[in-house]
């Protein structure tokens, strides 16, 4: 009967990261508050969500990442289009209504936009790197709180007034 409905196993693949993401985002993204006006602390407040998240559903992160990881080109070329449609609109969303009276004057604030969502972005893919041999349950998820908290405070000591 599966093959009724799916016709090859890289169906079966991106139906279930497909699955995954939609379960993800109503477990996650639905619960992020877009009405934070302070950049660095809805990044912060993501943050923090995912972790909790990751806590509860292991087994969904150690899915997405061996997706992510997979081999198959045919395979990553799909995940590579359904990334970038997520992380557009994911980006729009994290930067609607963001308090531009927190950064110092003489700043371009769009640009300064950007190099905080590369920088959490890059910050993300190096702990993805870090972590990619291990299993969830065994990280220290409060060790790379602290960590990624000392980062925002950083950026909040080079963007904000």
């Amino acid at each position: 009967m599966l093959f009724h409905y799916i016709n090859t196993k890289k169906d079966l693949f991106l139906f279930l990261f497909d699955y995954c993401n939609q379960f993800l985002k109503e477990e996650y993204f639905d619960l992020i508050n877009f009405k934070e006006r302070d950049i660095l602390e809805k990044f912060r407040q993501t943050y923090l969500l995912k972790v909790d998240v990751i806590r509860k559903y292991p087994r969904i992160f150690e899915f997405i990442r061996v997706a992510v990881l997979t081999e198959s080109d045919e395979v990553k070329k799909e995940l590579e289009d359904r990334k970038k449609r997520g992380q557009s609109s994911g980006y729009d969303l994290m930067f609607e209504g963001v308090d531009e009276s927190k950064f110092r004057d003489g700043l371009n604030v769009e640009k300064c936009k950007k190099l905080i969502f590369w920088a959490i972005l890059g910050y993300s893919n190096c702990q993805l790197e870090k972590i990619q041999n291990l299993e969830i349950i065994e990280l220290d998820f409060e060790k790379i709180r602290i960590e990624f908290d000392s980062y925002l405070d950083e950026l909040r000591k080079s963007f904000y007034k």
